[in-house]
């Protein structure tokens, strides 16, 4: 559990070498002065990260992300790694960060809910600074009771306030995130006990494996460099690399945010109408009219035919029999493309890849050149014989 942050009154400055070499000298700062915008940016770091990973930080070889923080200024590491974590540190334009000037209330709240990942920094603009990140701040109680002038340099009982709301918000995500993880686990025990229905875990390996014609040798290094993005698949589950793969593909999602942390409940039995949401996505149809589900359910029976003459009802788990059913009526399915770029003839626009009036025909079966295999779990499997 993470401890609540007292801002640190002894700032060490500690030249850089390569690595860290010996403190060289301390300055104290006095309760009554402000803080410096690398001192604060130190105090952030100290709340997001464990003390294992702050000696891996202070340990690393870095490059300096502003010109006004040099290698050799006491708090690169620290402004450096914020900077690349959601662009947490930003500068003043012209790649300066004024490192030793003290920072602004203002500036340390939007540090702070770019650290709680509340503002997406990619769509803030100057001119948005700082009404923005101010009616965020207020939306969470974060500035609750806190009173403060725009412009003014922030006091330090200013900033041990905020940095103690937000090692709390951070510490209850981290008990959320635990009781996801010790669910989840419950889950796979009954999951893995119960053949005859199909996980959502199985259901994303199937999704990947079929929207890739069965190749999947990068999967695993898309995990690496992106990670699952749910708190209950852990990197270790045997299903990650998938799910990572199919969140990215657009053809799964997650189960919405409880408190900001995402779910994918691997372990939950798929329904039938996220079955159909899935296979109308590997197709090639992302979006429909009518939503979810019946716009799905929709375009699967009319623009595709996959449920034809299949018994179903929405709300229903989701059998291995029936997936089984709808992947042999998917592989022989034309696919949808919302453009022909390599046929002029047929301008830009979306059509069915079905053979007919010039259209190329194209279907998962004709681009698979071997065997297609469909997972159900991590040990067992099912091979879904494909001609060549």
């Amino acid at each position: 559990m993470r401890k609540l942050i007292t801002l640190l009154l002894v700032v060490v400055l500690v030249p850089l070498s390569g690595a860290f070499a010996q403190t060289a000298e301390t300055v104290e700062v006095a309760a009554t002065d402000t803080v410096t915008r690398a001192e604060f940016a130190r105090s952030v770091v100290e709340i997001i990260r464990t003390p294992e990973e702050l000696e891996t930080i202070r340990g690393r070889r870095i490059t300096p992300r502003f010109d006004d923080v040099s290698i050799e200024h006491w708090a690169a590491v620290y402004v450096s790694h914020l900077n690349l974590n959601n662009a947490i540190t930003q500068g003043y334009g012209m790649w300066m960060f004024r490192p030793d000037e003290p920072i602004r209330v203002e500036e340390a709240v939007a540090m702070l809910l770019r650290t709680l990942g509340y503002v997406n920094t990619t769509r803030i603009f100057q001119p948005d600074f700082p009404q923005v990140y101010l009616e965020s701040a207020k939306e969470i109680g974060l500035t609750d009771d806190i009173n403060f002038t725009v412009g003014e340099y922030a006091t330090l009982e200013v900033l041990q306030t905020l940095l103690n709301r937000v090692s709390y918000i951070l510490e209850v995500r981290e008990a959320e995130r635990e009781a996801a993880r010790i669910a989840s686990e419950a889950k796979r025990d009954i999951a893995l006990a119960d053949p005859v229905y199909v996980t959502r875990a199985e259901m994303a390996r199937i999704a990947v494996q079929l929207r890739n014609f069965g190749n999947t040798a990068h999967v695993d290094r898309e995990l690496q460099r992106w990670g699952t993005g749910f708190d209950d698949v852990p990197l270790e589950h045997w299903a990650a690399s998938y799910i990572s793969m199919a969140v990215g593909m657009d053809v799964v999602r997650g189960c919405g945010n409880v408190h900001e942390v995402r779910h994918f409940r691997p372990y939950d039995n798929v329904r039938v109408e996220e079955v159909m949401v899935i296979l109308v996505r590997v197709l090639g149809r992302r979006f429909v009219e009518g939503g979810f589900p019946l716009g799905y359910i929709t375009v699967a029976d009319e623009m595709f035919g996959l449920i034809e003459g299949v018994e179903f009802a929405v709300g229903e788990h989701s059998t291995r029999e029936l997936v089984y059913v709808l992947i042999n009526r998917v592989l022989d399915t034309p696919l949808f493309f919302s453009h022909a770029p390599w046929d002029s003839s047929h301008g830009r626009g979306p059509f069915i890849a079905d053979g007919l009036d010039g259209r190329p025909f194209r279907t998962i079966r004709t681009e698979i050149w071997n065997e297609l295999p469909i997972y159900f779990d991590g040990e067992n499997f099912v091979i879904l014989d494909v001609e060549n």
